[in-house]
């Protein structure tokens, strides 16, 4: 069940791509969205596939008080939760690292804090677990073609490439290219040979939403110290491990898990990253690039694959999208102000004018705001003013 799963949710802190809009008083998980702290998101689709046990990790002390502040104030029902700030500096694979001896589940729910989103993330949970998956990805489509920026002939820039097998349920290829590296994207044999035929993707999106498989994603933490980052180097290194002998998976290291004392505290407590339970014996791992040794057996999601990395795609109905730029922040309050997303979003209802003006604003005489908008707390509108969308 759902409920034996924790899930970690990366909060951040006073993100700097949203500067000005936060600032060392208000940090991007308090930003609001149609008058609701963008914390509330990700907590409530939590809570909907029901998970019971959120750590909410901040960059820094001061982030983690002002986090731990609202949630005494606004306590999600179903959810026991706890604060955790992690250095600025550590990265995403840091951060999860730092609070491994908290983390018991077989499985691990790792979620941007900045997502907001409806989807179904109980089926995502069921999937993971049908497929015995290594690591569950969500993707969702692209607003517009990536190519849109992008002159003929020339590949597209600032995406993710995304291979998929034919049944769209095999993450085979995972790689974000730089642009100095644009046209030089390599196409592995061994994916190819394996599943059969794979789709290389710019139209799709990663969600920053993962489902892991504990006992791999953190003996992989605790094997290579200097991974920082999830979706840049984590995901992609256990995307390769599905091509790789069983019980060759290390790469060269001593497979020991000593990876020094880094630090995590709580705004009470402090806790120190440890090794996970051991995985048993291992093999000395080959280079990650060595692609000419690998299982050539034909296998299917959770039988003959050594790690099997699922995905599920953002369903028609459903919205994800990340706030995580300015010009998201003004994208997601206006989608998440229409009618057909606001109350299950928020939680809160539309006036019979499909708007939303909450008590503490204050609107002038012949003031008339249109559906699909929304006004922000202790608004004071003037006169004869017109809102629209």
């Amino acid at each position: 069940m759902p409920q034996n799963t924790q899930a970690v949710l990366l909060a951040g802190g006073t993100a700097r791509a949203l500067y000005p809009l936060t600032s060392a008083t208000l940090p991007k998980a308090l930003l609001p969205v149609c008058n609701t702290p963008l914390l509330h998101f990700p907590l409530a689709a939590l809570e909907r596939a029901g998970v019971r046990q959120v750590f909410v990790v901040t960059a820094g002390n001061d982030a983690a008080q002002m986090v731990q502040a609202f949630l005494e104030q606004h306590p999600p029902a179903a959810i026991k939760w706890e604060v955790v700030a992690v250095d600025p500096d550590c990265g995403s694979a840091g951060a999860l690292r730092a609070i491994a001896p908290r983390l018991t589940s077989r499985e691990i729910i790792v979620m941007a804090g900045d997502v907001v989103t409806n989807c179904n993330l109980s089926a995502m949970i069921m999937a993971h677990r049908v497929n015995l998956s290594t690591v569950t990805v969500l993707l969702g489509r692209t607003r517009t073609s990536p190519s849109a920026d992008t002159k003929p002939g020339r590949a597209p820039k600032g995406v993710t490439y995304i291979g998929l097998d034919k049944a769209e349920a095999q993450l085979l290829c995972h790689a974000a290219v730089e642009e100095k590296q644009l046209g030089k994207l390599p196409v592995l044999l061994a994916p190819l040979k394996r599943s059969g035929p794979m789709t290389l993707r710019t139209d799709l999106l990663d969600e920053h939403v993962y489902i892991f498989s504990r006992q791999e994603v953190l003996t992989l933490l605790v094997d290579k110290p200097e991974l920082s980052s999830l979706t840049g180097e984590v995901i992609p290194l256990l995307v390769q491990k599905q091509f790789w002998l069983p019980g060759s998976e290390a790469d060269g290291g001593s497979g020991s898990g000593e990876d020094g004392s880094e630090q995590a505290t709580t705004t009470t407590t402090t806790a120190t990253a440890s090794q996970p339970p051991s995985a048993g014996s291992r093999h000395p791992e080959r280079e990650i690039n060595n692609w000419q040794r690998f299982n050539h057996s034909v296998g299917t999601a959770g039988s003959k694959w050594p790690g099997w990395c699922g995905v599920v795609m953002v369903q028609s109905g459903e919205y994800c999208e990340r706030m995580s730029t300015i010009q998201a922040f003004g994208e997601v309050n206006r989608e998440v102000a229409d009618p057909s997303r606001f109350e299950g979003l928020t939680g809160r209802r539309l006036s019979k004018y499909d708007n939303f003006v909450p008590p503490s604003a204050k609107l002038g005489t012949r003031t008339t705001v249109g559906p699909s908008c929304t006004v922000g707390e202790g608004t004071l509108l003037g006169d004869k003013c017109s809102i629209k969308r």
